[in-house]
């Protein structure tokens, strides 16, 4: 990734890399907003849907790419 952006002519200012913390808080904050509406309307027409959707997506998380995925981000200046 650094190479490519120093290959198409810009600088990196500032590089950080997420840690296993910061990427079980981007995942849980992701679904916390809907896990909350579902608690709020357990009844509504498309719950039983968005349910289904945050289980599979818990389980990808934890079973599947949980520790492999990551955050690298890059502050750049064009040279």
């Amino acid at each position: 990734m650094l190479a490519a952006a120093r290959d198409a002519g810009w600088r990196v200012l500032h590089l950080s890399v997420s840690d296993q913390l910061e990427w079980d808080e981007f995942e849980s904050t992701f679904r916390a907003s809907t896990e909350r509406w579902l608690l709020a309307n357990p009844d509504a027409e498309d719950a039983a849907g968005i349910r289904k959707w945050l289980d599979a997506r818990m389980v990808e998380y934890l079973d599947g790419y949980r520790g492999e995925l990551g955050f690298c981000w890059l502050v750049l200046a064009h040279s």
